[in-house]
């Protein structure tokens, strides 16, 4: 049964709505609305249970998505026979199917990690997943049975799993593997038995070295975090994807290095990052890429505390920005342009020596990032910024008071300027909310579950994904909380954007 929401909605428009076919609960009724037609949050009218992947009372609980192409993504879900396996979609409910059923039988294979091969055609993504037979191992999908195979089982007898995948521009894919003879290591593959290889033993033996936080730095070449020694010790090293070289690898000081993405990208080419030594605890560097040219930035929080900078994010203007914390501010946000002098806090969000800083940001696509934090009022709520101390305020206070808004699973990218996010006013529950970054432009999208009852099942990032005309999640329907119908299935809003 179809089920409408009007935004701006006159009895008119809603006679028509019924008309065509849509049942006679009216969810979300807007009245007056007086935005232009260009709106962002100008629904077509229905919240569809776009598949019933689970029948019956059990949760297919849809997550993991990802897109491949233009017109197709990828999921996991439990169909009940199946186990959690690997599912597409082109945006149709005749067009979304399980793919494969790679541990065959009721058991899962759990697909993650799904990441392009660029310059693959049809699209192709590599992931990680479990079999019968190998329990650590690399496959590759392009939506399609035939098209999903086993690229290499890296490992058997262990579930160590592969991870921290990222895509490079000459058709590759960096990510960490454990072979279970020289732990954790830097690992490629082109999509092929042959191209799927370590690069290197960087902690030599059964250590590992945890490779994570890889960005491009030019010329096909990659810069990335690695450990060496026990306890494990940061370096800083680089890959052509070949082969992998120290860019700094003689620090001694062992800590935590928080957050991905770990290097932010300056206009100049270089990359900021935190790093940990012995005089200064974890603070903010620079690198070129060279061994000289890795130094010490700033001591953002003087003496061997540390900062713990995070979260970096390139701006248009080609400087960063970042969290980070220093005992009259707590954790805030920073902006550097490369120089000591030129890398200052931005803005204490929560006067005094309480943190304000947010976990981390989605970049709009327009110069602008959006994020989750907390001002004096306590609670957690979007804000955004541009790197200016004018263009950094809060979104709105979607739950006032000191409750947080913030549902968890972070901001999806519907358009440029444009995200959709999990949100609870205090008064409709955790629901899809829209925003453009402006107050009155972040609206609840539709209340799924009428009232104060929730509809977040699953706020894995990323928690929705998008067609043309479609905005998808792990979703439920009805008017009460207790066993709603429908719960933990795959659902729809139709949109106009």
């Amino acid at each position: 049964m179809k089920k409408c929401i009007y935004t701006g909605a006159t009895g008119l428009t809603v006679l028509i709505s019924m008309l065509m076919g849509c049942s006679n609960t009216v969810k979300n009724l807007v009245v007056a609305s007086t935005e232009p037609e260009t709106s962002i949050f100008n629904p077509e009218g229905t919240l569809e249970f776009f598949k019933e992947i689970n029948p019956g009372s059990s949760a297919a609980d849809p997550a993991s998505f990802a897109m491949l192409g233009s017109n197709k993504f990828l999921f996991y879900a439990n169909d009940g026979t199946n186990g959690v396996e690997l599912w597409a979609s082109d945006g149709t409910a005749a067009g979304t199917a399980l793919v494969k059923d790679i541990f065959t039988g009721p058991s899962s294979s759990y697909p993650a990690g799904y990441t392009i091969l660029q310059g693959v055609s049809p699209a192709t993504a590599v992931f990680n997943a479990t079999s019968a037979t190998s329990d650590s191992s690399l496959w590759k999908t392009d939506g399609t049975t035939s098209g999903t195979v086993q690229i290499k089982n890296i490992r058997t007898g262990a579930t160590d799993g592969l991870m921290n995948f990222f895509s490079t521009a000459n058709g590759k894919v960096l990510f960490q593997a454990n072979d279970g003879s020289t732990g954790a290591e830097p690992w490629v593959t082109d999509g092929t038995l042959a191209g799927t290889t370590q690069l290197a033993d960087i902690n030599s033996g059964a250590l590992d070295s945890t490779p994570f936080g890889h960005r491009s730095i030019g010329n096909n070449e990659y810069m990335f975090l690695g450990n060496t020694g026990s306890p494990a010790i940061r370096q800083v090293f680089k890959t052509d994807g070949v082969t992998v070289s120290d860019v700094r690898s003689d620090f001694t000081k062992s800590c935590t290095i928080l957050g991905v993405p770990a290097f932010g990208s300056l206009g100049s080419g270089k990359k900021v990052f935190a790093q940990c030594d012995d005089a200064n605890g974890n603070e903010l560097w620079i690198t070129d890429g060279t061994y000289v040219g890795t130094q010490l930035l700033k001591d953002i929080n003087p003496g061997t505390s540390g900062s713990t900078p995070q979260g970096f994010q390139a701006l248009p203007d080609g400087r960063v920005i970042f969290f980070a914390i220093t005992p009259s501010t707590g954790s805030e946000l920073w902006v550097t342009d490369g120089t000591e002098s030129g890398t200052t806090l931005l803005k204490d969000i929560l006067p005094g020596t309480g943190s304000g800083g947010g976990n981390g940001f989605t970049d709009l696509k327009d110069g602008r990032f959006i994020f989750h934090a907390a001002d004096a009022t306590g609670n957690y709520e979007p804000w955004i910024t541009d790197g200016t101390l004018a263009g950094t305020r809060k979104v709105k206070e979607i739950n006032p008071g000191t409750a947080a808004s913030s549902a968890g699973g972070g901001f999806a990218l519907l358009k440029p300027g444009v995200v959709v996010f999990w949100a609870n006013d205090g008064v409709h529950g955790n629901e899809p909310w829209i925003s453009d970054g402006t107050e009155q432009g972040t609206k609840l999208l539709l209340d799924t579950i009428a009232g104060a009852s929730t509809a977040v099942w699953n706020t894995g990032s990323p928690p929705f994904v998008f067609s043309s005309t479609k905005i998808f999640f792990n979703g439920c329907e009805g008017t009460v909380a207790s066993n709603p119908p429908h719960c933990k299935e795959l659902y729809s809003i139709n949109v106009k954007y």
